[in-house]
């Protein structure tokens, strides 16, 4: 069954979009492209998360979270050093329009602007492997919003990264001083993923 984000504004649902799914982009052992598909973490599945990019979409006290994970390393091992790359966000391409129409005035809880551009990458309908990093602020962060140079977002960390422990981003935290700040709990606003 597919699933569908649905954006709620004083219970009345003003935007939903089904997921999109999208065949796995790495290739299986045998050099052919792999045939698993992929909805939550577009494009990448399961098993390539975590053989390539040493990451796992697991249970987290927030609903599902991002988890630094390579099952041939002890638990205290360090995955991911200071400063390295970790996913990219991977979010649909929308402009500022487009992102209006879809959240109003209310914050928009996947949108995240592209560097130097008018345009946002929104995780609602095309749920990128980024797109699952959870909020944190001070100390329990370990991980920022960076550009790639083609103006794309990605996912850095800011300190080691041990084996098995959550990715944290604030998601306040942008390169910009003036950019507009994600509310949580924005009274009369929820979203749901089901």
């Amino acid at each position: 069954m597919p699933k569908t984000f649905k954006f709620f504004v004083d219970h009345a649902m003003t935007f939903s979009c089904r997921l999109e799914s999208e065949q796995c982009t790495s290739n299986s052992r045998t050099g052919n492209r792999c045939r698993n598909r992929t909805v939550i973490g577009v494009n990448t599945c399961w098993r390539h998360l975590l053989s390539e990019k040493q990451v796992r979409i697991k249970d987290s006290q927030y609903g599902k979270g991002l988890f630094a994970m390579n099952n041939r390393k002890e638990d205290n091992a360090v995955i991911f050093r200071a400063n390295a790359t970790i996913v990219k966000y991977n979010g649909e391409i929308v402009n500022q329009a487009e992102l209006d129409r879809r959240y109003g005035d209310a914050t928009a809880p996947y949108g995240a602007q592209r560097q130097g551009e008018d345009v946002y990458e929104d995780g609602a309908c095309k749920r990128g492997v980024g797109t699952l990093v959870n909020h944190a602020t001070g100390n329990n962060t370990n991980a920022r919003f960076s550009y790639a140079r083609n103006g794309s977002l990605q996912i850095k960390a800011t300190k080691n990264i041990r084996n098995n422990r959550e990715i944290f981003i604030n998601y306040n935290q942008g390169v910009r001083q003036q950019e507009q700040r994600y509310l949580f709990n924005e009274a009369g606003v929820r979203h749901e993923t089901r």
